[in-house]
């Protein structure tokens, strides 16, 4: 193989993540969310939960995103969307919605990969396009909070 086709071969990979990921985006929509307490924590607790109604691709999900409150104007996402959440509100719901959402996501890219890339970097994908979709929740609870306190 000579350089230029390697060359090609990267820049055409790279070109399909970037596409695989951008398809993801574009299906994903914010419903509503809130911020919860965790349950079982004391009154002082910093530990919180996002809370997130999604809409991915027509099908509606529940995501519940650990987070932990640093001050009244500032609540940070600490968790990835597999982690499991043992303090949750209602941990099977939203384990399984958690779960059925990355599901979705790596069906998506299963379907649309179509042999393109190797597994390893369809695996890449996925967890990047998840990494994304954790980025948008954070920023809806940032816009959302920055709101209520200019408000």
């Amino acid at each position: 193989m000579t350089e230029t086709t390697y060359e090609t071969l990267i820049l055409d990979r790279v070109e399909k993540k970037a596409s695989m990921i951008e398809q993801v985006l574009s299906g994903l929509s914010i419903i509503e969310g809130s911020i919860l307490k965790k349950k079982g924590q004391g009154k002082t607790s910093m530990e919180r939960v996002f809370k997130t109604r999604i809409d991915f691709n027509s099908v509606e999900y529940t995501v519940l995103l650990d987070a932990y409150k640093v001050s009244s104007e500032e609540v940070v996402l600490y968790a990835d969307l597999d982690t499991s959440y043992d303090l949750s509100l209602d941990t099977i719901r939203f384990t399984a919605d958690n779960k059925a959402f990355i599901e979705a996501v790596k069906n998506l890219y299963i379907e649309v990969n179509n042999g393109d890339l190797p597994e390893p970097a369809v695996k890449e994908v996925v967890q990047e396009a998840l990494f994304r979709v954790q980025e948008k929740i954070q920023v809806h609870f940032d816009d959302k909070l920055a709101i209520k306190m200019a408000g």
